[in-house]
């Protein structure tokens, strides 16, 4: 019993987090319209920190890209490392790929002891 309620905890926790990093994920989304142009023709925002780990969200400009290639991209970057550990690319962060942003995020912030 005390099992079950264990697992019930947890997945309420777990739901919690993904809601919460879902959350900010939109909110780096909304920020890349107000931020300026960088020189290289990319925008960028943190969409959250986990200790030596930055999760960043960056827009390549429409102008830059081919029309098939996914314009955003979200990193798992390591301060401590100084490399991005994992990533992935997004046309518009529809339902589907919300849910795998999220996923990248959870993934990088529960392994970030063994990511580094």
């Amino acid at each position: 019993m005390t099992q079950s309620i264990n697992r019930t905890a947890g997945a309420r926790v777990a739901a919690i987090c993904r809601s919460r990093i879902e959350e900010k994920i939109i909110r780096a989304y909304v920020r890349l319209a107000c931020t300026p142009d960088q020189p290289n023709g990319l925008r960028t925002q943190t969409v959250a920190q986990f200790g030596a780990l930055e999760i960043r969200m960056t827009e390549t400009l429409l102008a830059e890209i081919p029309p098939q290639a996914p314009p955003f991209r979200i990193e798992i970057y390591s301060h401590e490392s100084d490399t991005v550990l994992d990533s992935g690319d997004y046309f518009e962060f529809d339902e589907d790929e919300l849910r795998a942003a999220v996923e990248l995020i959870v993934s990088a912030q529960v392994n970030q002891c063994a990511l580094h």
